[in-house]
């Protein structure tokens, strides 16, 4: 048996089995014929040989029998034999090229495929076949071990992409300028110790300025400022909650990867800002409490496997600390209810966008209702909710103070702010100059 033919049937064995999720039958295979069989699969079968494809296949007979469910049930079946002659109703191929070729009707997925030496191979079933403490010396110690691909992901902790560049401007950055901002804004109700009028001045969302007032653009900013249940909590979601998370990001990120995690993360908060602010009408939402919420749920659908590899077992780590971090904040040092909805939100539109980019849509089943159900309900609800006539929402002290903030700062005229205190909310309030500065005064 030639050594490159050995290699290019361990290559296709693993690509079918590890990617396209067949099962080899190690009771019938073996050097020179592998059986592969998925029952959820249109290409059930998959015969493999390394020379001459059998014509009368015994073993490959009682294979078909076994997965039918009824006796006239057709089980379709490929024999693919690594062969440099011609063979009638077989996929004769010597190299990958002729593989990629002949299978890329079935699976497209294919073309992307390296060939795999027999070293590689024992390398993978190595790391396999573990015990448990080399496993954890592994989890100990990720750039020591033998999987190549756990190492790239390790360093990619270590590193930047114009992703987590994004993400950290957005999560991290961006509530440090705010909150160092508030030092130099000279209004009584906005400083450094924050409060509900303090996180609305830097953009957090409600739906009395939101969706009443038309400010649709707070669903994309509630997370620039943390600052809206003082400064202690501020600092612990900038630093814990934030700086200390974009490593876990960064591995997220190159498990799911850049385009795919992208599209979660910068979908999934302004989808749930926009939830919260239209179905819930009087609390204010802001800070970066959000991000581990929808990390700790994308890494964690990734998870869900049944046999758990060295790098799943490693992304079971990684997803620990965030998590306790997490719950500390929202328990102990936030104790605002209205903060366990958002994580809610926030880990199940993640988690649900998660399984749609990552599903394998040729051998579709009941799971994938559950995404779609979970992606369905966080659009329609809130959009039917903004065309449902409803009672207008009571003036609300900390608004007003925002917007009159906005007035004394220069930040909005008064004409516009009047508009949304007035026309949009139906509040009856106004901002006028008052002396250097404004007030806001009731109508008489």
């Amino acid at each position: 048996m030639a050594n490159n033919d050995n290699d290019l049937k361990l290559t296709l064995v693993h690509y079918l089995v590890k990617v396209e999720k067949y099962k080899a039958d190690a009771s019938i295979s073996d050097d020179f014929n592998v059986y592969l069989y998925n029952k959820k699969a249109d290409l059930k079968v998959i015969v493999i040989t390394i020379g001459e494809a059998l014509e009368n296949d015994q073993k490959l007979d009682n294979l078909i029998s076994s997965l039918k469910i009824t006796k006239r049930e057709k089980i379709k079946t490929l024999k693919v034999a690594i062969y440099d002659g011609i063979q009638n109703d077989v996929a004769c191929i010597s190299n990958l090229d002729d593989a990629k070729l002949a299978l890329k009707q079935y699976f497209p997925r294919i073309t992307a495929l390296k060939l795999q030496t027999q070293e590689q191979s024992r390398l993978e079933n190595d790391e396999e076949n573990l015990s448990e403490e080399e496993i954890l010396e592994t989890l100990r110690n990720p750039n020591d071990s033998s999987n190549v691909k756990l190492k790239k992901l390790v360093s990619r902790m270590n590193s930047n992409s114009v992703v987590s560049i994004l993400i950290s401007i957005i999560f991290c950055i961006m509530p440090v300028i705010c909150l160092g901002l508030s030092w130099f804004i000279k209004d009584n109700a906005i400083g450094v110790n924050g409060g509900a009028a303090t996180a609305m001045f830097f953009g957090g969302t409600n739906r009395a300025l939101t969706v009443v007032g038309q400010q649709f653009w707070r669903i994309f900013t509630y997370v620039f400022n943390a600052q809206g249940l003082g400064l202690i909590p501020a600092l612990f979601q900038i630093f814990f909650l934030g700086f200390m998370l974009l490593k876990v990001t960064k591995y997220t990120e190159g498990i799911i990867g850049s385009w795919r995690f992208a599209l979660i993360i910068f979908i999934t908060y302004p989808l749930v800002g926009f939830f919260l602010s239209v179905l819930l009408p009087y609390p204010t939402f802001s800070g970066t409490l959000i991000l581990p919420a929808m990390v700790i749920a994308s890494l964690g659908v990734t998870t869900w496997v049944k046999k758990s590899d060295t790098i799943t077992l490693f992304s079971k780590n990684r997803i620990i600390f965030p998590l306790i971090l997490m719950l500390i904040y929202a328990l102990f040092i936030s104790g605002d209810v209205y903060d366990i909805l958002l994580i809610v939100m926030g880990s199940g539109t993640a988690a649900a966008l998660t399984l749609m980019f990552t599903y394998n849509y040729k051998s579709v089943d009941g799971y994938i209702a559950l995404p779609v159900l979970m992606l369905s309900a966080a659009i329609i609800i809130p959009v039917i909710y903004l065309f449902i006539p409803a009672y207008g929402i009571s003036p609300d002290l900390d608004t007003l103070r925002a917007l009159l903030a906005y007035a004394n700062n220069k930040v909005f005229s008064p004409e516009y702010l009047n508009k949304i205190i007035h026309d949009y909310n139906g509040w009856n309030y106004f901002i006028k100059s008052a002396g250097e500065g404004y007030g806001v005064y009731p109508f008489i």
